[in-house]
């Protein structure tokens, strides 16, 4: 094992760290920690809210049964991830009005 870990800032530049210094890699893997908390929890309230916008089209909407026409708005799965939905969700939203 390697006495030196070298640590990459993006876009600042790189740091040598010792290997042996536990107290500096505790405290970064436990905000990496709460940095992954934060990204589920908020994955899970977009997805509660993909799932609203769903169950309020299922309940003032009425659904076409045996045809199929072009949709004027798409609305995604309620297991959307955060990924795919940064690149579905343009700055004003996918509702038009």
């Amino acid at each position: 094992m390697t006495d030196k870990i070298i640590i990459r800032i993006a876009s600042r530049g790189q740091y040598e760290i010792d290997a042996n210094n536990e107290s500096l890699l505790r405290e970064l893997s436990e905000i990496d920690n709460q940095i992954v908390n934060l990204l589920m929890e908020t994955e899970a309230r977009m997805q509660a809210q993909l799932d609203q916008m769903a169950k309020l089209v299922d309940q003032q909407a009425e659904e076409l049964n045996d045809s199929f026409v072009e949709s004027d708005i798409v609305l995604p799965p309620a297991d959307l991830s955060l990924s795919e939905a940064a690149k579905l969700f343009p700055d004003e939203g996918i509702i038009p009005w």
